[in-house]
């Protein structure tokens, strides 16, 4: 009993005493005759679970639920951006195969293979795989942020903004609570593939056919908000219904803000960015709005009495 009192501490009070002694008898239970790796993997797993508690992040909280709702939104973004870097090296590879050094390919195929693989263990139903890919991507992603942002007094600090905001993605889909399976069942697979799609298909179409022709601006990159129109379709969808699910409006609208920095390489305070923020948050507020408007129409109609005639 000794070995999880500290462990035990990591709880808030009132959940402690509650729960106190049943969490002691599971464990024990549960690491009995365990050693080395094992025992510090339960150890490790309890930590953790009493962190997301006393966070407000646990399964049976709001707040992991919207993390659970966030997950698959997140992998899927990170998916997208990617995917394209992906191809880009296969294209490199098929068209020009003695040209350039390895650098030219091998830094864009570190950055796109553990998101890629995530997407890909995550539909397989595999989990630990898919966390495990999900937690490659942070760190190589943070180990390749000294590379976006050099020491040089030519390139500015929010040049990292993108990678910044790939890394929020990841550290998204890590969060959701273990064992609500955020990328399990129909309904994730679903997002995670239309996400994945949905992020990558309209910016691509746009950016290559529409705004190359329109004689607009570089930084008027309107089309870039369209990430967040598959979150805000499902912020509204979980609003509308008889009992509203804001654990998972909250979910969707907060997948969608790292495409903020995601898509900026502008300084935070330009009209640039200022843009690109209005562009994101347009679709979320706009869900929001709708989900409003329905939801008091149906309370009028409910409300309004039956005519005696």
């Amino acid at each position: 009993m000794t070995g999880i009192n500290g462990l035990l501490r990591l709880y808030p009070a009132r959940y402690r005493t509650e729960h106190g002694d049943e969490i002691a008898a599971v464990f024990e239970e549960a690491t009995e005759g365990l050693t080395g790796r094992a025992l510090l993997r339960e150890r490790t797993a309890l930590a953790a679970h009493a962190l997301r508690i006393r966070a407000g992040i646990g399964s049976a909280q709001a707040g992991g639920r919207a993390l659970a709702a966030a997950a698959p939104f997140a992998l899927g973004a990170l998916a997208s951006i990617g995917a394209p870097m992906l191809l880009a090296v296969v294209s490199v590879l098929s068209s020009r195969p003695q040209a350039g050094g390895w650098a030219e390919i091998l830094v864009p195929l570190v950055d796109a293979l553990p998101s890629v693989l995530a997407l890909v263990c995550a539909l397989a139903g595999r989990r630990t795989a898919t966390r495990v890919m999900l937690l490659l991507a942070v760190v190589e992603k943070l180990a390749l942020l000294p590379l976006a942002s050099p020491a040089s007094a030519y390139v500015p600090w929010y040049s990292a903004l993108p990678i910044l905001g790939s890394v929020a993605f990841a550290l998204l889909a890590l969060a959701a609570p273990p064992d609500l399976r955020a990328f399990d069942g129909r309904r994730a697979k679903a997002v995670l593939l239309g996400t994945t799609t949905f992020s990558i298909a309209p910016v691509y179409l746009f950016g290559r056919l529409i705004v190359p022709h329109s004689g607009v601006h570089g930084f008027l990159h309107l089309e870039l908000g369209w990430p967040a129109v598959f979150p805000a379709a499902a912020l509204l969808a979980a609003l509308v219904g008889v009992r509203a699910d804001l654990p998972r409006a909250a979910g969707a609208a907060v997948a969608a803000l790292p495409w903020i920095p995601m898509l900026s390489s502008s300084d935070p305070g330009s009209t640039a960015t200022l843009i690109l923020t209005a562009a994101v948050c347009s679709p979320l507020l706009g869900a929001l709005g709708l989900a409003v408007l329905l939801r008091v129409a149906r309370r009028g109609r409910v409300a309004q009495p039956l005519d005696p005639a």
